[in-house]
């Protein structure tokens, strides 16, 4: 954020006893997250293919997806050209947000996200291909949506009819995403960061 610039180390975890505290929030603000909620695995994204013959991303399941989506961008001369991983209609940029598994779940039934069975997806070729000489290039960004978890303190009673005044309610949205250069094999720039350890880190 603005003040801590400081990134998540790869083996940090949310897993365990969260407190929070600050004016105007009650003491009673302090609640456990689980293995459930804590941060997805990174999506392993590989390539196969080129702009100008079509390319075919392939990735493994993420552990607690509910859906995928991928979305492209490039310029071909003074055009900006966009592509989805969409069948039908187009969910706007929100789509790359925290969203509720209902309505992934929704977007599922209507071919706007790709179900979680789903480890492959595939750009047409002629896309993002050369015009006049100039390739298109472009990026390409895609989100695993997971699952959504609601606390409230005091817990809401069992009988529906007894009066509930929570005090407080949390609620925590999962996701991982990844990014990625079009036509650029990522799985084996990963792999030669891994091992020439004098190369930054991507966060």
């Amino acid at each position: 954020n603005e003040r801590h610039r400081k990134m998540v180390p790869a083996n940090g975890s949310l897993v365990g006893n969260h407190r929070i505290a600050g004016e105007k929030i009650p003491e009673s603000m302090q609640f456990e997250l689980a293995q459930m909620q804590d941060f997805m695995p990174q999506i392993a994204l590989s390539k196969t293919g080129s702009v100008e013959s079509g390319l075919t991303y392939k990735w493994n399941s993420v552990d607690r997806a509910k859906g995928y989506f991928l979305a492209a961008m490039g310029m071909q001369d003074d055009a900006l050209v966009l592509w989805s991983s969409a069948e039908s209609g187009d969910a706007g940029m929100g789509v790359m947000d925290y969203l509720p598994p209902s309505t992934v779940d929704k977007w599922i039934k209507e071919k706007v996200v790709l179900a979680p069975s789903v480890t492959s997806c595939a750009i047409p070729k002629g896309i993002f291909a050369a015009k006049n000489g100039q390739a298109a290039g472009g990026m390409l960004q895609m989100i695993a949506f997971g699952p959504e978890s609601n606390i409230a303190y005091p817990p809401k009673p069992a009988d529906p009819k007894a009066a509930w005044n929570p005090e407080w309610n949390v609620r925590v949205r999962n996701k991982s995403t990844a990014t990625a250069m079009l036509g650029l094999d990522m799985a084996a720039m990963q792999q030669q960061q891994t091992q020439d350890p004098s190369q930054p880190q991507q966060p």
